[in-house]
């Protein structure tokens, strides 16, 4: 099977969640639950201003539209496995569990709203 990664695809451009879904939908296995941002480093002085992509992003505070993400899964009714990939914290076990719930807490709010949507 196929695991979608809305971070990765994000990080590497910007993605159409439905076309992504209904493309790989007989394949699509598993969802790789994991963000991406953009932050400005102090290099502002050169080509890129300072900014840069990266992964490793807590969902809420990410650039994923993790809504239209589940519309999209939903839309081809994907029931596959979540992978979620914490890329932050890896020194601290503790702040990585919290962010962890955190995300967990966040995703499954947007699931409900989407399951409550009208198709």
């Amino acid at each position: 099977g196929v695991m979608l990664e809305p971070g990765n695809q994000w990080n590497e451009g910007w993605e159409n969640w439905h076309y992504a879904a209904n493309l790989l939908s007989e394949h699509l296995t598993a969802l790789g639950v994991k963000d991406a941002g953009i932050r400005r480093g102090e290099n502002t002085g050169d080509e890129s201003k300072g900014w840069s992509r990266h992964l490793g992003v807590p969902l809420p505070d990410g650039v994923v539209n993790w809504y239209e993400v589940m519309r999209a899964l939903k839309s081809v009714s994907f029931n596959g496995t979540l992978v979620f990939m914490p890329f932050y914290h890896n020194e601290d076990q503790e702040a990585m569990t919290r962010e962890l719930k955190r995300e967990v807490a966040y995703l499954r709010g947007v699931v409900d709203a989407v399951e409550q949507e009208e198709n």
